[in-house]
């Protein structure tokens, strides 16, 4: 386990793709804003909708929503074992407390971190790191836990602008060679299942929607358990996405966030055929300007961009007009925008640019 822990943990960066399903329009706004770890607007929204119209498996979705973000309902069903169930009480509290309280986002990571490094120091193989030592490196430390433990894990590394945790319990390790769109990359992909956490994003969908995997400059990381491996999602969602994190990894080190998903999107639509239109939906309904969160403010990004090569406006959301289009001619738009991006990319310095889309006229 030793190996991939320490692969995991000095080069980890974010979760990125994106489990999705796309679901019935009185909820959509509901788990759009869940997406942005915004359950307070979710709240809202729920508050505006007529309860007995909805279906009764809407209804208990409502109730369960309701029960874990306004009734602070930690009474889940974890593991057998108690101190990773401690472990997971805690940031699922603090989870609670981000999407319901934003603006109180600085004070829940203090008290976070607070909580975990108690837990840490209460452990033998911690008992005699000063706290200050425990502070400076949590989650190496947090990691190593979950591994004594006998579990892999990830955690309070921040995914987007929210600490997280994901914790499984086998990995098994393959080798794929993967043609990008102006390159090829060689890397090992360690699939991932037996979850017992699937992070923040899970946990504020109710698992409808999660990280799907994540790449390192070392190796990429699938939830394996979540993809039929012979399908687009899986070998266009999942492997070429990653596939060109890892490939801009070196290319790009010092890219951030908002401009690696925005090419990996890219990515995905050029190659995407049976769920390109799905893809593009989805990239339409869950886009936001969130220069904070990579994926919502790439995905907004992404159509914004289209909408002005294409249509000559701001940014259409209509899928119809975009199907009018038709399929080819977008996706040739889209390598375009790709070939724009990594030439903008170069000239600003491939080694030192941080980032385009976010603060580019």
């Amino acid at each position: 386990m030793n190996k991939l822990f320490f692969s995991l943990l000095l080069t980890f960066c974010y979760a990125s793709s994106l489990i999705a399903q796309h679901h019935p329009n009185a909820l959509d706004p509901i788990y759009t804003n869940s997406m942005h770890g915004r359950a307070d607007i979710g709240l809202k929204i729920i508050d505006t909708l007529d309860i007995s119209k909805l279906s009764s498996k809407h209804q208990s979705f409502i109730k369960k929503y309701k029960d874990r973000f306004s009734g602070n309902n930690l009474h889940f069903e974890y593991t057998d074992n108690d101190q990773i169930n401690e472990l997971l009480k805690l940031f699922h509290s603090y989870w609670i407390h981000v999407f319901t309280e934003p603006s109180e986002q600085k004070i829940a990571d203090k008290n976070l971190e607070e909580k975990v490094i108690s837990l840490l120091k209460q452990q033998p193989q911690f008992a005699k790191f000063s706290k200050g030592k425990l502070a400076r490196t949590t989650s190496d430390y947090c990691n190593q836990y979950i591994e004594s433990l006998g579990y892999y894990g990830n955690a309070f590394s921040k995914t987007a602008h929210i600490r997280d945790i994901f914790l499984w319990k086998k990995t098994d390790t393959k080798h794929h060679d993967i043609t990008l769109l102006d390159n090829k990359v060689s890397v090992e992909v360690n699939e991932m299942s037996g979850f017992v956490s699937r992070g923040w994003l899970g946990f504020a969908t109710f698992d409808r929607s999660h990280a799907g995997g994540w790449a390192t400059k070392e190796a990429l990381f699938a939830v394996i358990e979540s993809y039929d491996t012979t399908s687009e999602d899986y070998e266009i969602s999942y492997l070429h996405h990653e596939g060109q994190h890892f490939s801009d990894y070196q290319n790009f080190p010092k890219l951030k966030g908002p401009d690696l998903e925005y090419r990996a999107k890219l990515t995905e639509l050029v190659l995407l055929n049976d769920g390109f239109w799905d893809k593009l939906d989805m990239f339409i309904r869950n886009g936001a300007d969130l220069p904070n969160q990579a994926h919502p403010i790439a995905n907004f990004r992404v159509i914004e961009h289209l909408s002005q090569r294409l249509l000559n406006k701001d940014r259409e959301t209509d899928i119809e007009v975009w199907e009018s289009i038709g399929k080819e001619k977008i996706q040739q738009a889209c390598k375009g925008l790709y070939d724009t991006h990594t030439e903008n990319l170069k000239k600003k310095g491939a080694k030192r640019v941080k980032e385009y889309i976010v603060t580019a006229d």
